[in-house]
């Protein structure tokens, strides 16, 4: 039950001192944004629907990006059978639906040129690449990136690698 006390000022994240607490003012050591006051308890679904809601006040923002699916089906000059999808994650490794960002795929690592759509926007949080070549021959890496994101690669493990360079020989 909450009441507030309209004749005096309402402290959120912060209680003053009173007789019973004593002197001094304690305060909530971090950033609160948007609160909310609603007249019950919210269960735990209400608030992860709150929070993932495209409506959110508290629109959780990517932090990394993940390959959702790695690149596969690589013949050298024509379109990967397997494009590449890569997810924008939040702090705790969940995709984030309203993430839009713009995500480029470049070729760090390996001979050969990549061609196609380099740069794709996410929807729903998912950056998917649709007509992606590589020409040339031997393993390869592809790095991902995004503006303020930590950057993730593709072929660089030994089963991926493997795959890619087979079809380039």
């Amino acid at each position: 039950s909450f009441t507030p006390r309209t004749w005096q000022t309402l402290h959120i994240g912060s209680r003053v001192a009173s007789d019973v607490l004593g002197e001094g003012k304690y305060a909530f050591n971090g950033l609160i944004d948007d609160a909310s006051i609603y007249d019950r308890a919210l269960t735990p679904d209400e608030m992860a629907g709150l929070y993932l809601s495209p409506d959110s006040k508290c629109k959780p923002q990517p932090v990394a990006l993940q390959v959702a699916q790695q690149p596969a089906g690589v013949e050298s000059g024509a379109p990967m059978a397997t494009q590449p999808q890569i997810t924008l994650k939040d702090l705790w490794n969940n995709v984030v639906p309203s993430a839009t960002n713009a995500v480029t795929v470049s070729l760090i690592a390996g001979n050969g040129v990549l061609s196609g759509t380099t740069t794709v926007n996410a929807v729903n949080g998912v950056a998917s690449f649709t007509d992606l070549a590589i020409t040339g021959t031997g393993a390869v890496t592809l790095k991902f990136s995004a503006p303020g994101l930590a950057p993730t690669t593709a072929g660089r493990s030994e089963e991926h690698t493997s795959e890619l360079q087979s079809h380039l020989n």
